[in-house]
């Protein structure tokens, strides 16, 4: 893979720092709205069939706003099990490179593997999607193109990533990349896994697949800085419109 010009790791540690003050403005903003404007307690005072409606909207939507520390418990349980497979890949990846242990090589794509799973489906979380059952990693990723390029993810970042799983996905024989470096067979004990490219692989090409690895990560983490961004912005949003609605039946 040639070196791609456009990543600048500088500002992509902008691109994430500005991300990170988007969240949290937003995050701020809803929860002072909250606060102040009572909007649960407005919706009840609505006369009339559409009360009942707008009130169980207002809780689905605000039913941890009041207890933030707990608003983002389902992502962050995903977070927590993509931090511990992200430090286990930097781990066995230094002791790859130090020793020249080939065979660590599965061991690392294992890792990858599962880190990325996670930090995709912790996106799906923040898009409010259907978290899907089966492990194609690149599949996923690639049906959500349009939304991460719409919440702010640059598309020279969205093909480098594309590039990358594609790359590790060449070392997978079948579509169930996690159980393909679990177990070599399947039940009938057909090989899952590409063999020769696997247990010949030279060194120098781990070293030229890990030195092309070296944004993957730091993309990976902006996607979910993004994703949960998004979603505060569109809480607020909501927040913001349903408050106007509220007000205006109140005004009647």
């Amino acid at each position: 893979m040639t070196k791609d010009t456009t990543i600048d790791i500088q500002i992509i540690e902008k691109e994430i720092e500005n991300a990170i003050d988007e969240k949290d403005l937003y995050r701020k903003k809803i929860i002072k709205m909250y606060e102040e404007d009572k909007i649960i307690e407005k919706a009840y005072k609505i006369k009339g069939s559409k009360s009942s409606a707008i009130a169980k909207d207002l809780k689905e939507k605000f039913r941890l706003i009041d207890n933030p520390a707990k608003i983002y418990e389902k992502v962050l349980n995903f977070k927590n099990y993509k931090d511990s497979y992200f430090e286990s890949i930097l781990i066995i990846r230094k002791e790859m490179i130090d020793s020249r242990n080939n065979k660590l090589f599965y061991s690392y794509l294992f890792m990858i593997n599962h880190y990325i799973e996670l930090v995709i489906k912790t996106v799906l979380l923040n898009k409010n999607d259907e978290l899907p059952s089966n492990h194609e990693i690149l599949k996923i990723f690639t049906k959500n193109k349009d939304y991460l390029i719409g919440i702010g993810l640059k598309p020279s970042y969205f093909k480098y990533c594309e590039v990358q799983l594609k790359q590790i996905g060449e070392y997978a024989a079948t579509n169930d990349f996690s159980m393909c470096f679990r177990f070599p067979f399947d039940k009938n004990y057909q090989s899952k896994i590409i063999t020769k490219k696997m247990i010949n692989i030279k060194f120098s090409d781990i070293e030229r697949i890990v030195n092309e690895q070296k944004y993957l990560f730091m993309i990976f983490e902006f996607m979910i800085v993004l994703s949960e961004k998004e979603f505060y912005r569109k809480v607020y949003d909501f927040a913001k419109n349903l408050l106007k609605e509220v007000d205006a039946y109140l005004e009647k």
